[in-house]
């Protein structure tokens, strides 16, 4: 079996152990001592050793890039790893075959036999390990870059911090991994800014001149601008390392007052120009979107069932790819989360009823799930599978075998989307199914009771949370309403609106006057 390890994929602004890595990597002890001898980098000269994420990763690109080129000296070429490998120079042997001189070694990663036709440089290297009599500096004279002399020179010096942020990704456990992520970014971000300067000698003036930088980025122009959300979680995310930071042996000595420099006022934080529209769909538009999308592949299908799914059940991307086909209940339409199985935020488990959108989403969703059974997938199997598997049937395999597992990528609901939106005038982003159902509960005639039930469908205990992130109006339909409000005949007013615009309508107009009486009253 190749072990390039391309399926490996270490998050580049964490630090890893060695048994982390040999964890992940599914090697021992010994493999990763190779690979330091092999180049690669370490975070510092101490034991036990740490890696950088990115520092893992560059190392097996590297390796994987090496194998695809001219080999340097002392270096072979493993058909098993399917990657570069520097043997033991001991290991190393010559061997005539056909007339031709060959080396043959052992590969530190398989421990199977490495070949390669010898070369001057590959002769010297092994001459010098041979004759006890030549410097050891000559003999590597001709060997090249290290594989894992990689990354900047800033790359290296900012990994003096890597022990500390070691233990802090122990505490960060009670987080969710992407919010431990989200937090260590911030710290890397801060990193960054002072050049890698160890975090025992921070003090006011650093998180000042931080703070402002942010503050900068709020008003800037172009990609580098930065939103106010993002300026706003990155501050509260240093404020708690820091707070952490404090109390950790060694670096209570830092400032009490540290984490105050990290706060920024209300209007600073309005400083930015405003962001660009969150655009969502009306689910009209939806419905059209969705039966303009082809449907003559399984790729095709699946990207509508992915569409349909979004909306009929105001789900996320990272949980609508991660369920099962158990999750989807066909008989009382509703959708399972379970976050014991699939990647749910918060860890919140919830059934959702469908919701009362055009019966197409419910029908492409339905097909789907029959299309996925005629081609002998099983409940526990994941409902968006890859599509090579879905182009290969191994549902149908003979063998008994292990449920299908969910994509660990959003990329097919990304891409669906597109699908959907393709030559269209407006694009829109996963997220906005969410936005189009939680505006569609103001657009409805509903009483509170069924504002409430609309709001924990969507996982939502609390109805101003509905109310603030997702049942915004976009600007063209609020400059329509406030048109209409300027209409004194109530006939205009009400001409062109459907039935449930024309309650709201009313409802809008019967507290008005309410309001208007009142004020009279209080007036007399």
């Amino acid at each position: 079996m190749a072990r390039s390890y391309k399926g490996v994929r270490p998050k580049k602004n964490r630090v890893y152990s060695v048994d982390d890595v040999m964890i992940d990597y599914g090697v021992c002890r010994n493999t990763v001592s190779n690979w330091v001898q092999s180049g690669l980098a370490t975070s510092d000269n101490k034991r036990p050793h740490l890696f950088r994420g990115s520092q893992l990763s560059a190392f097996h690109k590297a390796r994987r890039e090496r194998s695809r080129t001219t080999l340097l000296a002392g270096e072979f070429k493993c058909r098993v790893c399917d990657i570069a490998v520097c043997p033991p120079r001991e290991s190393i042997d010559f061997k005539v075959c056909q007339g031709r001189e060959m080396l043959i070694a052992s590969c530190p990663e398989c421990r199977g036999v490495v070949t390669k036709i010898s070369s001057k440089p590959d002769r010297g290297l092994l001459v010098g390990c041979i004759n006890p009599n030549t410097p050891g500096e000559s003999s590597d004279e001709e060997i090249g870059l290290p594989l894992g002399d990689i990354g900047t020179e800033a790359e290296i010096l900012h990994c003096q911090n890597d022990r500390l942020f070691y233990v802090w990704q122990g505490y960060a456990n009670k987080y969710d991994v992407k919010t431990a992520d989200s937090h260590l970014a911030a710290i890397r971000d801060l990193e960054v800014f002072l050049d890698g300067k160890p975090f025992d000698k921070l003090n006011r003036d650093d998180l000042s001149s931080y703070r402002n930088h942010l503050r900068e980025l709020l008003k800037v122009e172009g990609r580098a601008r930065l939103s106010r959300s993002t300026v706003s979680h990155r501050l509260s995310h240093l404020r708690a390392f820091v707070t952490w930071l404090r109390m950790q042996e060694g670096y209570k000595r830092l400032p009490e007052d540290l984490a105050g420099y990290l706060e920024l006022p209300r209007s600073s934080l309005a400083m930015g120009p405003a962001g660009r529209l969150k655009e969502q769909p009306t689910i009209k538009e939806a419905e059209d979107l969705l039966r303009a999308m082809p449907d003559r592949t399984v790729k095709q299908r699946r990207a509508r069932a992915i569409f349909a799914t979004a909306f009929l059940g105001a789900l996320r991307a990272d949980t609508l790819i991660s369920l099962q086909i158990k999750h989807v209940q066909v008989e009382c339409w509703r959708i399972i989360q379970d976050p014991t199985v699939s990647r749910v935020k918060n860890g919140k488990a919830l059934t959702i009823q469908w919701f009362p959108i055009p019966d197409l989403f419910a029908q492409t969703l339905i097909g789907w799930v029959e299309d996925l059974q005629s081609y002998g997938f099983a409940d526990r199997d994941a409902l968006f599978p890859n599509i090579g598997l879905l182009s290969k049937r191994v549902g149908h395999a003979t063998q008994p075998r292990a449920p299908i597992a969910a994509m660990t990528s959003k990329k097919a609901v990304t891409e669906a989307f597109k699908a959907a939106c393709k030559g269209h005038i407006k694009s829109y982003t996963p997220h906005s199914a969410r936005r189009t159902i939680g505006g569609l509960r103001d657009i409805l005639s509903l009483t509170n009771e069924q504002r409430k039930a609309w709001s924990l469908n969507m996982g939502h205990e609390k109805e101003p949370t509905t109310d603030t992130f997702y049942a915004n109006i976009p600007d063209d339909h609020r400059f329509e309403l406030i048109e209409r409000s300027d209409h004194q005949d109530s006939d205009s007013f009400l001409e062109g609106l459907s039935d449930s615009e024309k309650v709201a309508a009313f409802n809008s107009l019967m507290e008005k006057l309410i309001r208007k009486n009142r004020a009279g009253g209080v007036g007399c």
